[in-house]
């Protein structure tokens, strides 16, 4: 009897087991930020459907213990969500910023991009920015930290700005602030920190509506850094890196 009562449950489990399984439908694949992120992560360990997807964003090609920071975030411009893509390795021949819509489309590609790596948002009048700051060593001993301003528009994305925003050595120090944005122009102050002096240089940098960049006649900052750099005779056998931004 007991062996009949067993049978009896085991039936019932196989039957509502089935009838569970008939009615388990498999979720749609939503693109958001994690899963962005999770196909990445896929596409660095070598799974090639993953990396299909991603084609002509990256070279999926070192392992993902290489990479000091993946990150993805988003903004919401007139009902659409955007995405930022930032990686950032241990070779900077590596680093990668992108913008992708929630189609998957690229709108820009930067694979110019140095040493240590962070992102964030801005809105300045009518205009969004994502903005890119790099802190990286030249020279072997040139401390450098550079910021790049890249306009988001809708279905749209271009570098409008890209400047050196610091210079650290042992026999001087500088700064360049940004202390105004607009749709038309930035303004930057420069401050000379070592050896310690109390004038300062204002440089404006002009929106060029046909260029789509923010410029200046003077390019005073960038000017310094070059003079500074050249002027040191050591040379470091780090990667240099060129600027590959490209945009679609």
């Amino acid at each position: 009897m007991t062996i009949k009562i067993s049978s009896s449950i085991l039936l019932l489990f196989i039957l509502v087991f089935t009838a569970c399984k008939k009615e388990i439908k498999e979720e749609p694949f939503v693109f958001n930020g994690t899963s962005f992120l999770e196909q990445v992560t896929e596409a660095i360990n070598g799974n090639e459907a993953s990396k299909k997807i991603f084609q002509g964003l990256h070279n999926f090609n070192v392992p993902l213990n290489s990479y000091n920071k993946i990150l993805v975030d988003s903004i919401l411009i007139n009902n659409i969500r955007y995405f930022a893509l930032l990686m950032e390795n241990q070779n900077p021949i590596h680093n990668l910023f992108a913008i992708v819509d929630d189609e998957l489309n690229v709108l820009l590609k930067d694979e110019s991009l140095n040493g240590y790596l962070n992102l964030d948002f801005k809105k300045s009048g009518s205009r969004i920015f994502a903005v890119i700051t790099e802190d990286f060593i030249s020279k072997a001993s040139v401390k450098l930290r550079r910021i790049s301003y890249y306009s988001l528009e809708q279905h749209n994305s271009e570098l409008t700005f890209r400047q050196f925003t610091n210079i650290n050595t042992d026999e001087k120090e500088a700064e360049q602030i940004i202390t105004g944005i607009s749709d038309t122009a930035i303004v930057t102050n420069i401050f000379f920190t070592k050896p310690k002096d109390e004038r300062s240089l204002k440089d404006v940098f002009n929106y060029n509506a046909g260029l789509q960049r923010y410029l200046s006649n003077k390019n005073l900052f960038d000017s310094l850094i070059i003079r500074e750099i050249r002027a040191i005779k050591t040379f470091s056998n780090k990667n240099l890196i060129t600027d590959t931004t490209k945009k679609y």
